[in-house]
């Protein structure tokens, strides 16, 4: 369906961001580096909460692939550190990668166990479409590494 990894991020932003409630004015970075590891995607915005009075800072990665779920795989386990939310977008259908977790169960079971999401683009209606697999849970930061991750980013 689709011929380049980039491509694929047009059509699966408006559900993640939808999904995690992601603001217009959220900074999108693509193909960057965050402490040493290449991205594809780097989401990153800010929620006041105004009974505490209080920003918080919130950070998501999306690896995209056409096929390589090997690779994907990979990435995502060795990237997961560096978002609250980390997600693996492959343009494969969903038998492809239901026949790969059967057939690699221990690899998909150790993406599930750190909690990466997976989505997944299918053909409906001649449209293609992101289905998301498996939801991203939300990983807690320590107070240093979002001290590291403020001042990498920025800097």
């Amino acid at each position: 369906m689709f011929t380049r990894e980039q491509e694929l991020f047009d059509y699966v932003y408006p559900l993640v961001k939808q999904i995690h409630n992601i603001p217009d004015n959220a900074k999108i970075k693509r193909k960057t580096y965050i402490r040493g590891f290449e991205v594809d995607a780097y989401i990153e915005w800010k929620r006041f909460y105004p009974n505490l009075k209080y920003y918080r800072n919130y950070s998501l990665i999306l690896e995209l692939k056409i096929s390589d779920i090997d690779k994907l795989l990979e990435q995502l386990l060795a990237r997961k550190h560096l978002a609250l939310w980390c997600y693996g977008v492959l343009d494969l259908s969903v038998n492809d990668i239901i026949t790969y977790t059967l057939n690699h169960h221990d690899k998909m079971c150790k993406v599930a166990r750190a909690g990466i999401g997976l989505i997944s683009m299918c053909n409906i209606d001649n449209k293609p479409t992101p289905i998301v697999l498996l939801r991203s849970k939300k990983r807690s930061n320590t107070l240093i590494e979002i001290i590291q991750k403020t001042l990498e980013v920025e800097g």
